[in-house]
Protein backbone atom coordinates (compact mmCIF):
# COMPACT_ATOMS: atom_id res chain seq x y z
CA UNK A 1 0.00 0.00 0.00
CA UNK A 2 1.17 3.55 -1.13
CA UNK A 3 2.27 5.36 2.05
CA UNK A 4 -0.45 7.40 2.66
CA UNK A 5 -0.69 10.16 5.38
CA UNK A 6 -3.46 9.73 8.15
CA UNK A 7 -4.79 10.47 11.30
CA UNK A 8 -3.32 9.53 14.07
CA UNK A 9 -5.85 10.07 16.70
CA UNK A 10 -8.23 7.64 14.30
CA UNK A 11 -4.89 5.11 13.97
CA UNK A 12 -4.40 4.92 17.58
CA UNK A 13 -7.86 4.24 18.27
CA UNK A 14 -8.68 1.54 15.39
CA UNK A 15 -5.13 0.02 17.16
CA UNK A 16 -6.59 -0.17 20.96
CA UNK A 17 -9.25 -2.01 19.22
CA UNK A 18 -7.24 -4.81 18.14
CA UNK A 19 -6.52 -3.84 14.46
CA UNK A 20 -2.95 -3.99 13.11
CA UNK A 21 -1.34 -0.67 11.91
CA UNK A 22 -0.95 -1.66 8.09
CA UNK A 23 -5.05 -2.97 8.23
CA UNK A 24 -6.41 0.61 10.33
CA UNK A 25 -4.51 2.47 8.00
CA UNK A 26 -5.79 0.50 5.29
CA UNK A 27 -8.84 1.42 6.56
CA UNK A 28 -8.05 4.70 6.84
CA UNK A 29 -7.19 5.35 3.54
CA UNK A 30 -10.25 3.21 2.32
CA UNK A 31 -12.62 5.69 4.09
CA UNK A 32 -11.02 9.33 3.39
CA UNK A 33 -10.15 9.69 6.84
CA UNK A 34 -13.41 10.72 8.05
CA UNK A 35 -13.52 9.22 11.02
CA UNK A 36 -12.23 5.70 13.30
CA UNK A 37 -16.05 4.95 13.46
CA UNK A 38 -16.15 4.12 9.49
CA UNK A 39 -12.71 3.16 9.30
CA UNK A 40 -13.88 0.25 12.17
CA UNK A 41 -16.92 -0.17 10.23
CA UNK A 42 -15.31 -0.86 7.23
CA UNK A 43 -12.28 -2.82 8.30
CA UNK A 44 -15.04 -5.19 10.13
CA UNK A 45 -17.38 -5.36 7.43
CA UNK A 46 -14.77 -5.67 4.56
CA UNK A 47 -10.90 -6.42 5.33
CA UNK A 48 -11.41 -8.65 8.75
CA UNK A 49 -14.37 -10.51 6.72
CA UNK A 50 -13.12 -11.29 3.69
CA UNK A 51 -9.77 -11.46 3.40
CA UNK A 52 -9.29 -14.90 4.96
CA UNK A 53 -6.48 -15.71 7.48
CA UNK A 54 -3.41 -13.62 7.67
CA UNK A 55 -0.30 -15.23 6.54
CA UNK A 56 1.05 -15.29 9.99
CA UNK A 57 -2.33 -16.39 11.48
CA UNK A 58 -3.00 -20.20 12.22
CA UNK A 59 -6.18 -22.02 13.01
CA UNK A 60 -4.71 -21.65 16.73
CA UNK A 61 -4.45 -17.75 16.95
CA UNK A 62 -7.19 -16.35 19.54
CA UNK A 63 -10.47 -14.78 18.16
CA UNK A 64 -12.99 -12.15 19.70
CA UNK A 65 -15.55 -9.89 19.11
CA UNK A 66 -15.85 -6.30 19.26
CA UNK A 67 -19.25 -4.98 19.07
CA UNK A 68 -18.53 -0.76 19.12
CA UNK A 69 -21.78 1.18 20.57
CA UNK A 70 -22.35 4.60 19.87
CA UNK A 71 -23.59 5.81 23.18
CA UNK A 72 -24.20 9.88 21.90
CA UNK A 73 -27.72 7.55 20.72
CA UNK A 74 -30.62 8.13 22.84
CA UNK A 75 -31.22 4.67 23.93
CA UNK A 76 -31.68 2.93 27.48
CA UNK A 77 -28.66 0.98 28.64
CA UNK A 78 -31.03 -2.32 28.55
CA UNK A 79 -31.74 -1.30 24.46
CA UNK A 80 -28.42 -1.07 24.08
CA UNK A 81 -27.56 -4.38 25.73
CA UNK A 82 -30.59 -6.00 23.51
CA UNK A 83 -29.26 -4.05 20.51
CA UNK A 84 -25.61 -5.77 21.07
CA UNK A 85 -26.56 -9.31 21.76
CA UNK A 86 -29.28 -9.19 18.90
CA UNK A 87 -25.91 -8.27 16.63
CA UNK A 88 -23.93 -11.15 18.75
CA UNK A 89 -26.51 -14.04 17.87
CA UNK A 90 -27.17 -12.33 14.28
CA UNK A 91 -23.57 -12.49 13.23
CA UNK A 92 -23.43 -16.41 15.36
CA UNK A 93 -26.12 -17.22 12.98
CA UNK A 94 -24.56 -15.75 9.95
CA UNK A 95 -21.24 -17.58 10.46
CA UNK A 96 -23.56 -20.99 11.01
CA UNK A 97 -25.39 -20.81 8.15
CA UNK A 98 -22.16 -19.71 5.84
CA UNK A 99 -19.40 -22.04 4.44
CA UNK A 100 -17.03 -24.65 6.27
CA UNK A 101 -14.89 -22.00 6.76
CA UNK A 102 -17.17 -19.77 8.76
CA UNK A 103 -18.25 -22.73 10.85
CA UNK A 104 -14.41 -23.50 11.62
CA UNK A 105 -13.67 -20.50 13.13
CA UNK A 106 -16.84 -20.14 14.75
CA UNK A 107 -15.83 -23.36 16.86
CA UNK A 108 -12.26 -21.85 17.07
CA UNK A 109 -13.55 -18.64 18.77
Amino acid sequence: MAETEVNTVFLQQLMELGISEDKAKEALVKTGNQSSDSAAMFYFSELEMFSGLEANESLNDEYKMVLVVNMELTMGIGKVAAQVAHAALGLYQMMMEESDKWQTTLRIW
